[in-house]
């Protein structure tokens, strides 16, 4: 079990006193509409989604999730 999730985590590194301008990308599935809206509220830099991820490694989506 995850002992922070990705907005808690964001938030820890930005809390820290040498992490202020590290560049933070959530990787979300976009499965709900506020995935991004949620991501960037958190004070991430971007977001991007999974499947962008897998198409920029030359993998089909399909491939990569075992379809």
């Amino acid at each position: 079990m995850l002992e922070l999730d990705g907005c808690a985590a964001t938030a820890a590194i930005r809390e820290s006193t040498d992490a202020g301008t590290v560049p933070i990308i959530a990787v979300t599935a976009r499965a709900m509409p506020d995935d991004r809206a949620r991501s960037l509220a958190a004070d991430t830099d971007d977001d991007t989604c999974l499947i962008a991820i897998e198409l920029l490694a030359g993998e089909s989506p399909d491939t990569a999730k075992g379809v």
